[in-house]
């Protein structure tokens, strides 16, 4: 068996959420042993951005609620995490496809990275005590789903309880614990393929053939992101396909034969030299359809193209380039305190030439490289001016610049470097510049202790919006 392995494993610091590695008590080990129901509260249909949860109102939730809604059902529902607790971003996103199949979407608006352990798992047990309350939900079709650091915490969550049958995990995989967990649930992972976590999850795939769980990796055209709507309807094809299976739900051959016809399109459509990205279709449509229709021409087809000489060609040299990627990883996670800020302008100059100049695979392992600095460069410059190292701040923020231009945080933490030299224009300057990129963390600002000198100040007011 091929061990699992991560790159990110190499560097603990990337993995965002602290995640509880403690064994959970009997009775934590079901949510549902605990939940107690009472009579159901009445909901708009349709997409709610912030329901408080009883009794808490620092915790809140986003909502989608089908327009068929009624209590007097149960519903399959989705629990989102996102890394940034934007929990009506994913709600938003796939909530036509919540409608179509017929979901119910949370999303938490307060889960997010750095977050400490028992507080993430008391705004967990809460989140999910409440929706339980206030919902009809169907307790044997529950699936948590995220994105990054939000995925670990829903393969955490699903490890430690048992009510829990599905996770949808999407750039990120399993918490970072030192002894692999075994896997019960069925585990659908989505990596874009710009995506810098995508080798972790091609090793998460490799590993769970050696669970007895259902569980595919849907790669896309994407970095490091949520998938777009399109390729996440794929979760909810996998959802009901395994409730099928599980008999939870009558067999929809109509639904079976729409999945199979639009995979057959998308087959159809493929340029003839793109051999790896047919046998994944293939490989999607055959586990997707196993046990509910027949699958046996598909797997011929299959075993035919993983024999050719075109696809182990094509395997052989994606193999080399994550093993180059990887060793290029390691490389500039040393350089970024023993190389100077000269070096790193030549460095991301022609990593940037590479990218214009490659195609294909090689274009987006270079890309993943270029994303993978972008985080890197965040983290170092972030954990320089949480211990006011200022200096080597300000050299990891230029970094931060030379490979992410346009990322907000990069002004942003400029502007935390400029308040701390007390110059106000400067600093002002750069939230502007920061919150004009999209920096949605204003709220933050009224309590950031390097700001404290410029509230009251009409401008920073304006730029944070009342902040």
């Amino acid at each position: 068996m091929k061990r699992y392995k991560t790159v990110l494993l190499l560097l603990p610091v990337f993995f965002l959420f602290s995640c509880h590695s403690r064994t959970p008590s009997k009775k934590e080990k079901d949510l549902s042993a605990i939940w107690t129901p009472v009579k159901k509260q009445y909901f708009t249909q349709g997409i709610v951005q912030k329901v408080t949860v009883t009794g808490d109102s620092v915790q809140s939730y986003a909502v989608y609620l089908p327009k068929g809604y009624h209590d007097s059902l149960k519903w399959p529902v989705i629990y989102f995490f996102d890394p940034q607790a934007a929990g009506a971003l994913p709600v938003k996103k796939y909530s036509s496809w919540a409608e179509q199949f017929g979901y119910i979407l949370f999303g938490s608006n307060n889960l997010k990275n750095r977050m400490a352990s028992d507080e993430m798992n008391r705004y967990i047990r809460s989140f999910f005590d409440d929706t339980y309350k206030r919902f009809s939900l169907d307790e044997k079709r529950i699936t948590v789903a995220g994105f990054s650091g939000g995925a670990r915490v829903a393969s955490t969550i699903a490890i430690t309880d048992p009510s829990v049958r599905g996770v949808i995990a999407c750039g990120g995989g399993l918490p970072n614990t030192r002894q692999l967990p075994s896997i019960r649930f069925d585990f659908l992972l989505f990596a874009g393929n710009e995506d810098f976590n995508l080798p972790e999850l091609l090793d998460l795939d490799q590993y769970l053939q050696s669970q007895s769980c259902r569980h595919f990796l849907i790669r896309f055209p994407g970095k490091h992101e949520w998938p777009d709507s399109l390729v996440f309807k794929n979760a909810f094809f996998w959802l009901d396909f395994n409730a099928m299976k599980d008999s939870l739900i009558p067999q929809d051959d109509s639904l079976i034969q729409l999945f199979e016809n639009n995979t057959l399109d998308a087959m159809h459509r493929l340029p003839s030299t793109s051999v790896r990205k047919k046998a994944e279709l293939l490989s999607r449509m055959i586990t997707f359809l196993q046990g509910l229709a027949p699958t046996e021409k598909y797997e011929k087809q299959l075993t035919s193209l993983y024999a050719s000489s075109a696809y182990q060609q094509q395997q052989k040299a994606f193999a080399a380039l994550l093993r180059e990627e990887s060793q290029q990883q390691q490389f500039y996670i040393r350089a970024f305190p023993s190389k100077s800020l000269l070096w790193w302008k030549d460095a991301v100059h022609n990593l940037n030439r590479e990218i214009r100049q490659s195609t294909g695979d090689s274009k987006s392992s270079k890309l993943r490289l270029m994303h993978f600095l972008s985080l890197a460069a965040y983290m170092q410059a972030d954990a320089a001016l949480h211990q006011h190292k200022d200096t080597e701040a300000g050299k990891y923020v230029s970094i931060y610049k030379l490979v992410d231009p346009d990322n907000a945080y990069v002004y942003y933490f400029s502007a935390i470097l400029a308040a701390r030299t007390g110059d106000r224009e400067k600093a002002l300057n750069l939230l502007r510049k920061a919150v004009d990129l999209g920096f949605d963390k204003k709220d933050e600002l009224a309590t950031d202790q390097d700001f404290a000198f410029l509230r009251g100040d009409p401008e920073f007011v304006r730029i944070t919006g009342g902040s």
